[in-house]
């Protein structure tokens, strides 16, 4: 029986790459643009100078180094000393670091780190190519779709260190999913488990996207939906269907919730500084290779990365096409998008108008849906409601392609033109102006790497250098505080602030002492005390202890043991 499968299979897997190697080499090369800065140093350079990131690669580590030792790949027993961490305590893209672990095991963890972002830049582009692909038969139309979606500036912006949110790949497969469920009159089982598995995949790489997409797919239900007594009689069906995808991804989340309650809401003020504004989505990114850095002085924005939400002037116009030609199969599909599309700005927007970096109206504004969304359950937990902006960004997308495929329709095949139309997308979000920068471990840590194994150290200032302290944990074995969220910190973590919040007194040495500390860490530059006491007054408060003694500097990090 599987011999006689074997070729069936060949031919399917040879058809497939006939058609589309072409394609595939274009949004390679295309993901090679969105991250040129790494491609020499994969293994040890990432986008962006170091924050996120650096918490991203180690989680990637650590993920791989809990597949090869049959651990959970939900937490971590070495960090938040005496605990444990919950990695689910930040938003994680699980399935791409699963499915990226035996490179990461090979090549270590910054390696696996960029190829899951080199996959999700190549990924999200041949998703929504294959979408549209099936729906307008043009592998042009769907080349558009794909470079809209994988060149989009949004995308580029968060690869500067969101690992999850570069995760966009399943996006298009949960509203292509769901669409092939709505467009049947009674939805059969096998779309139904597509749907459901695309769901998991979405909230497995990211719950940002999967409440995203539940909001979003909400309307799209509603817009598509043929009649109420669809609704009525077949809602349920994709209901189940979804929330069964979407409770089974949100497994580490919940226990997160239910172990340690550490998902506190956000306060609109706090929500209130993400507000996106109606330019940033017509105003060219500051990462664009040719006019970036004119960007910075004609269009300066804080928190930029939030807000390169440019949709690009080619995308648009050819998205109108979709939209304005009429009599051609998928229109009635394209206001449906445009509608989802217009939810998902009105919501990027965030809570109020803003124009730039200010607020059009400081007391009393006029309240946009996110402000009132973001009181209901879980909703709250949304701190960035620009990120709705991916939403605006796929179906812009998507709409492009079918407006190449009516143009194409209308007025046939011109080479010159179709190479006009790819140079025209490909220049118009060209990526650029990739700031990158190395990890690697630290002396400190190689030094930790030497010693007898399983020790609890402490790095003070509590805090500091929080990120370098967890990816410097892949390289040794000690039991160390940390924290995966600055502002969702668990209970261990805080306690230990408190008790060493006012080291060298002897009363937080005690303490230190008392929960099994056995080294404790400290950096010249960075370390001041409660007291703001220079390095020097805190070291010869250290020497003048009886309790204390100084072992080692290494590279600036100067090691103090606790005496028994």
């Amino acid at each position: 029986m599987f011999s006689s499968l074997y070729p069936v299979g060949f031919r399917i897997l040879r058809t497939w790459f006939l058609r589309d190697w072409w394609v595939l080499v274009i949004f390679i090369l295309s993901a090679g643009l969105a991250m040129y800065p790494v491609l020499g140093r994969f293994n040890t350079r990432m986008i962006g100078p170091p924050g996120d990131n650096v918490q991203y690669v180690y989680i990637t580590g650590r993920v791989a180094e809990a597949l090869r030792s049959g651990q959970s790949i939900f937490s971590d027993p070495q960090l938040n000393y005496p605990d444990g961490l919950l990695l689910a305590a930040t938003d994680v893209p699980f399935l791409s670091m699963v499915a990226a672990a035996p490179w990461t095991s090979l090549f270590g963890p910054v390696s696996g780190y960029n190829l899951i972002i080199l996959l999700s830049h190549v990924l999200s582009g041949y998703f929504a190519y294959l979408w549209i692909l099936r729906l307008t038969k043009s592998r042009l139309a769907g080349l558009i779709a794909g470079l809209g979606f994988l060149l989009a500036p949004y995308r580029i912006a968060h690869s500067f260190g969101h690992l999850q949110l570069v995760s966009t790949q399943f996006l298009p497969l949960f509203f292509w999913s769901l669409d092939n469920v709505l467009q049947s009159p009674a939805p059969d089982r096998r779309n139904l488990v597509l749907l459901a598995l695309a769901t998991f995949a979405v909230g497995f790489s990211s719950q940002y996207y999967l409440a995203i997409s539940l909001l979003s797919g909400i309307i799209y239900t509603l817009l598509t939906a043929p009649r109420l007594k669809y609704l009525l009689f077949q809602g349920w069906k994709v209901a189940l269907s979804v929330g069964a995808g979407a409770l089974l991804s949100s497994f580490p989340y919940l226990q997160v919730t239910l172990s340690q309650q550490l998902y506190n809401p956000y306060a609109l003020e706090k929500i209130r500084l993400w507000s996106n504004s109606f330019l940033d989505f017509i105003m060219p990114p500051y990462t664009h290779a040719l006019w970036g850095e004119a960007m910075t002085l004609l269009y300066p924005r804080d928190n930029w990365i939030e807000h390169s939400t440019y949709l690009g002037i080619a995308t648009l116009l050819l998205a109108l096409a979709a939209l304005l030609i009429k009599n051609h199969p998928n229109r009635r599909r394209a206001f449906t998008w445009l509608g989802v599309a217009l939810f998902a700005l009105v919501l990027a927007l965030g809570t109020d108008i803003w124009i730039q970096n200010n607020p059009l109206q400081v007391e009393d504004p006029l309240w946009l849906p996110a402000a009132y969304l973001g009181r209901l359950p879980g909703l709250g937990l949304i701190r960035v409601w620009a990120r709705f902006s991916i939403i605006v960004s796929l179906f812009v997308s998507l709409l492009a392609g079918v407006g190449v495929a009516v143009l194409r329709e209308r007025f046939g095949w011109n080479p010159l033109l179709v190479v006009l139309i790819i140079g025209l997308v490909i220049l118009d979000l060209l990526p650029g102006n990739l700031q990158s920068s190395s990890l690697y471990p630290r002396a400190i840590d190689a030094w930790l790497a030497e010693q007898p194994r399983g020790y609890p150290v402490a790095f003070l200032q509590a805090g500091t250098e929080n990120y370098k302290t967890m990816y410097g944990s892949l390289y040794h074995d000690m039991q160390i505080p940390a924290y995966n969220h600055p502002i969702h910190r668990p209970r261990a973590y805080q306690e230990f602030r408190e008790i060493s919040s006012d080291f060298p007194a002897s009363e937080s040495i005690q303490r230190l002492r008392d929960y099994g500390f056995h080294y404790l860490i400290l950096q010249h530059r960075w370390f001041k005390g409660k007291s703001d006491d220079g390095w020097a007054e805190i070291e010869e408060k250290i020497v003048a202890s009886p309790a204390l003694e100084i072992i080692a500097d290494e590279g600036g990090f100067v090691v103090v043991e606790i005496k028994k």
